[in-house]
C-alpha cells in the first residue's frame, strides 16, 4: 500500500507528485517515487509526445551519466498511485522515477 502523495511541483502542463512507497512496489529503493503526471486530463497529442520524449530521453541518458535515473519501467500502474483520499490518476500519462533526496537540476545549475 502507497502513502500520500504530495505535489512538489506544478507546471503549465504537467504536475510532479512525490508518493510514500515503503515497501518499493513501484520498483524504486528509496521508499518513495516520483510521478510526473499531465496535468489536464484529456491532454493534446503534443503534451503526451513531449512526456514520452522525455521518458526517452531519460532512458538514454541514464546509460551515459549515473546523475540521471532511468524511468520506472511499468512498474507504477495507475492503480498504485493514489492520493490520500485512495483517488487514482484519473486518466492522466505520466511517467514515475525513483525519488531521490538531494537538490533539483535546477539548484545545481544555479550554484555552478
Amino acid at each position: 500500500q502507497n502513502g500520500m502523495r504530495r505535489c512538489i511541483h506544478a507546471g503549465s502542463w504537467a504536475n510532479v507528485y512525490r508518493y510514500d512507497d515503503p515497501t518499493d512496489a513501484c520498483g524504486g529503493n528509496t521508499g518513495a517515487v516520483v510521478v510526473k503526471a499531465i496535468s489536464e486530463q484529456y491532454p493534446d497529442d503534443s503534451s503526451i509526445e513531449r512526456l514520452r520524449k522525455e521518458r526517452e530521453i531519460s532512458t538514454r541518458l541514464s546509460t551515459l551519466c549515473r546523475a540521471v535515473r532511468a524511468p520506472l519501467a511499468n512498474a507504477c500502474r495507475k492503480e498504485m498511485i493514489t492520493d490520500n483520499q485512495g483517488g487514482v490518476l484519473n486518466n492522466q500519462s505520466f511517467i514515475c522515477f525513483e525519488w531521490l533526496p538531494g537538490i533539483t537540476l535546477r539548484e545545481w545549475i544555479q550554484s555552478q
